[in-house]
């Protein structure tokens, strides 16, 4: 666990360093590399839903948690700047948008459908966002029900259909052999870090 953590601390220390085009492929590329851990465990099958003896739902007030968090970083007039955003996110909102479109159009369940009453239910943005913190900052699952409203299987559900969404739509650019340009591309980015040519970071 503290391996992964001392791995955790220099991956958000490089993110620091790095500009916003750098820092949106860097995020991809290790959300990628997460991803093919995921992928390799399917997703368990969904429960039979209400039983008699067991606990009734927690009403969690899901629509203040969209509210509060469209208002905190999505509004026209966000309560916190790009800055405060990029920091928090770990990529400028305009790559938080592309992985969002990219993961709605990967899989539907990132698309917000009403339940059987008719109510909305979990916003994509309260899925992605759940994701990205387990993700990007290893948050524990049932602490993503505080701010972004979701209950603990929502949000391991969230997590491992995001990986799988984030592979399936930007596999075919990121998972791939690196072509001359990337190459040179990366070698230009190692040089002006200090790293002589040819020499490998990982």
């Amino acid at each position: 666990m503290e391996a992964w953590r001392a791995r955790l601390k220099r991956v958000l220390a490089e993110f620091e360093e790095l500009d916003d085009a750098e820092s949106s492929e860097m995020l991809v590329l290790h959300a990628l590399r997460g991803a093919e851990g995921v992928i390799t465990h399917p997703v368990k099958k969904q429960r039979g839903g209400s039983v008699p003896g067991r606990a009734a739902n927690v009403d969690r007030d899901r629509e203040a948690g969209h509210a509060r968090l469209i208002a905190d970083y999505f509004a026209p007039n966000p309560v916190y700047n790009s800055r405060l955003f990029r920091r928090r996110f770990r990529m400028p909102p305009a790559m938080f948008d592309r992985v969002l479109e990219g993961v709605r159009e990967a899989d539907d369940y990132f698309v917000q459908k009403n339940d059987a009453l008719g109510v909305p239910g979990l916003s994509p943005y309260q899925k992605v966002t759940a994701a990205l913190g387990m993700c990007c900052y290893g948050v524990a699952a049932d602490s993503t029900d505080e701010y972004l409203r979701l209950a603990e299987s929502t949000a391991m559900k969230s997590f491992k259909r995001f990986a799988l969404a984030v592979v399936t739509h930007f596999g075919a650019e990121y998972l791939r052999y690196p072509t001359e340009e990337d190459i040179r591309r990366h070698a230009e980015l190692n040089a002006r870090r200090g790293f002589p040519a040819g020499q490998a970071v990982g």
